[in-house]
Order: structure tokens, then sequence, then C-alpha cells
């Protein structure tokens, strides 16, 4: 069967079980506050709103595995596709405005894959021969993080309960300022993966077992001291996208089947058995939330006009207030982070934001550094998913990422021709 034919179809499927996981996840949370989506929209709004999120599918990459189209495919399947089937089940009483929102979203989505493709520029070589001094500026980086969170929180010799750790996280962000956030993320989701990628990229040499050490040692220091669990598996994560990605050719037609088969799975142990953890929590956090954020920006910025004045950068805040009823940060994504804190020409500026993103991750791919830069983008990616392009950029590491392939490009350190991507 043809290969668009397939990814076409898988689409459909995953659509349907979104539509059912969010069904159940309404349900089950119904007296969360936040949480109460469980209305049961007429029969054709389950078509339209299918029918719009499924447009984008027509135009996105599933071929190959360069990292804008890795990127593309995770925002689409995690952001877009939830954002847009959530909003019948979060807003009512805004048919018009509702379907305008959905079309909007996946209209914008559609010209940004569009555009991206079609805008090619080329960023100048460089002739580097500064190769190890990038390393060990990176690898002091990863020292001086460590350090700065050792300071203030204390070297801790236990590994918290991973299960248990949201005690330690509030504890964590109370006693912390500006710059120990900051040396968390950017350690946790760019320093330490940036790192043992560039050490199993080459040959296993004492360099490498150096970088592997710092690399690990300030994840264990981020982890034991935050009890962010993402952080904690972010090299691991990363390393196993590094190696899988060498094996797959199309990443999009793959990640379309793997996840269908994962909610097809975790659907049937939740119908089946009492086992609800993958089904009701971990798909509530990956596919619901996102999608049910957005919307709850949309309505909350957009559509009740007496806060729309309160766009603003504490956005994330308001809504957690308004609707969980909590103090902390209801982040939304691309799109929903737009509207919350420029208002509608809010979706210009991202938009245009992640049109450059894209356009200069094809500018600096190349047969040499694919592989790195690939891995690197599956957590970014997510990230991207439910939080602001700036936040993603400065924080999680996209920027620095960007920065840093390009320096290395054409060195010992991230070159890799055996698995180069064709």
């Amino acid at each position: 069967m043809n290969k668009k034919i397939i990814f076409l179809l898988f689409t459909c499927i995953f659509i349907a079980l979104t539509y059912q996981l969010t069904y159940d996840v309404c349900n089950y949370f119904a007296i969360i506050p936040g949480f109460n989506c469980n209305q049961y929209p007429l029969t054709y709004e389950y078509y339209i709103y299918g029918l719009i999120a499924f447009i984008p599918a027509f135009f996105v990459p599933f071929e190959g595995k360069k990292p804008s189209t890795i990127f593309i495919n995770i925002l689409y399947f995690f952001h877009v596709i939830p954002s847009i089937l959530l909003i019948p089940k979060a807003i009512q009483g805004y048919v018009l405005e509702s379907i305008v929102w959905g079309l909007t979203i996946s209209v914008l989505f559609t010209l940004i894959v569009i555009l991206s493709k079609g805008i090619h520029f080329k960023l100048p070589k460089i002739k580097n021969q500064l190769g190890l001094f990038i390393i060990f500026v990176l690898a002091m980086v990863a020292i001086a993080f460590s350090v700065i969170i050792v300071s203030r929180h204390g070297f801790k010799f236990e590994i918290p309960n991973i299960t248990d750790v949201y005690g330690l996280r509030e504890e964590f962000k109370e006693n912390s300022d500006a710059i120990t956030l900051y040396a968390t993320l950017l350690g946790g989701y760019f320093i330490s993966p940036i790192l043992i990628l560039i050490a199993i990229n080459r040959k296993f040499d004492l360099l490498s077992k150096i970088l592997v050490v710092i690399s690990l040692l300030l994840i264990f220091i981020i982890f034991s001291s935050s009890g962010i669990k993402s952080i904690a598996f972010s090299s691991i994560v990363t390393i196993f996208f590094y190696f899988l990605i060498k094996k797959i050719k199309n990443f999009g037609l793959s990640l379309i089947i793997f996840i269908t088969t994962v909610i097809g799975f975790a659907f049937t142990l939740f119908k089946l058995t009492p086992i609800d953890l993958v089904y009701i929590h971990w798909l509530r956090r990956i596919q619901v939330v996102p999608g049910l954020n957005t919307s709850r920006f949309y309505e909350y910025f957009i559509l009740k006009s007496d806060t729309l004045a309160e766009s603003t950068y504490s956005a994330p805040k308001l809504i957690s207030q308004y609707y969980y009823g909590t103090s902390g940060s209801a982040n939304a994504g691309i799109f929903g982070d737009a509207v919350g804190r420029f208002g509608l020409i809010g979706l210009l500026i991202n938009s245009i934001l992640l049109l450059l993103i894209l356009i200069v991750l094809n500018a600096i791919t190349n047969k040499n550094n694919t592989n790195i830069l690939a891995a690197m983008m599956i957590l970014i990616g997510y990230a991207a998913c439910n939080s602001s392009l700036l936040t993603v950029l400065l924080s999680y590491g996209l920027g620095p990422t960007i920065l840093t392939v390009y320096l290395l490009q054409n060195t010992q350190f991230i070159k890799d021709k055996k698995w180069s991507n064709e």
C-alpha cells in the first residue's frame, strides 16, 4: 500500500482514538476543577472538528527523518490535533467562534508546513578549528550549573521516590531563584543530553567518558534536588531516539503507527482490565491536557471580553487560578500561548517564529549532523506542545542546540558519515 495512504489512514484512526480518549478522560475527571469537559457535542461537531484536524495531514512530511520533519510531526500529533478536537468538549455556547478557532489552528499550521518546505537559504559554512574549545565550554557550563544548584539546595545522596516527587518539586520552586531555575531547565534539557550525544557519537575514548560522567552527575544533582521526572529521563530518552532514528527511514510514518498502536492497546487494557495508568494518566497528560489548555486560553482571553485586557506574560498562572483553582502554571503550547500573551496578534507572531525555526533547522541540517540534531528534537518538540516558543528557544534548549550544532559542523564531534540521513 502507498505510504501516503497508510499515513493518512493511521492519522484517521489516531483522531478517532483521541476522541475516545478525551471522552474517557473528561468523564473520569469530571469532578476535578478544570477537567469539567464532559459535555457531549452533537454528532456533526465530531465530524467537523475531526475533518479540521485532518487537513494538515495532507501536507505534514512523513518520509525521511530531518530534524524539521520530527519537530513538525510531534507538534501535529501532540499539539495541533488535540487542540482542535478538545474545542467542542471544552468550550460551550460559542459554536461559530469555536469552529473559526479550530480552522485558524489548522490553516496556520498547514501554511507554516508548506512555507517551511518552500523557503530555503544557506548559512555560511564554518571551517571550524575550535571544536574542542566548544566542548570544553559546554562541560564547564555543566559543572557551573551543578555548582549553582548544589550551593542553593545542597548535595543529596539519595534519589527521591519517582512516584512521589510533588512535595520536593514545590519546595524546590519556592527556594530557587531565577538563575537556579534556568540552570535546572537548560542543564536538564540541553547541556546533559547534548554532551552525552556528542560522547556516544564518537569513539568512546577518555574525553567521551569524562563527558558522560559530567552529564550524568548534572542529571543526578538536578533530579535529587528538584524531583523533575522529565529531566531524570531526558538523557535516556535522547539516547534511545538517537539509536532509533539511525534505524528508521520515515519518522512521521513510524511515529503515527507507533502512537496509534499504543493508544489502541492502552484503550483495550482500560476497558478489559483495572489497568488505567497509561490510558487515563499518562495519555491524559500527553494528549488531552495540551489541547484542553489551548481551548481554555482561547475562551478566557478571546471569547470572554471582560478578561481580554489581561493578555499578559503571566497568562498560564491566570488560567491555572481561574479554571483549576490552583496557583500553578497551566501552559498551552504554541497557539494557546499566543493568544494568552499577545492576543490575536500573537497567532501571527508565533506562526512567524515557528516558520523561522523550521527554516533554520533545514538550513543547518546536513548529512553529518542529522542524527544528533534529530534526537535533540524529540524532547524539544514535545516541550513546544506545552510551553511558549520563547521558553522552548531559551530554557528548553532549542536555540543553544541549533547554535551548538552549527558551530560544531564539520568537526569530529558531530560527524556521523556511517549513519548519515539521505
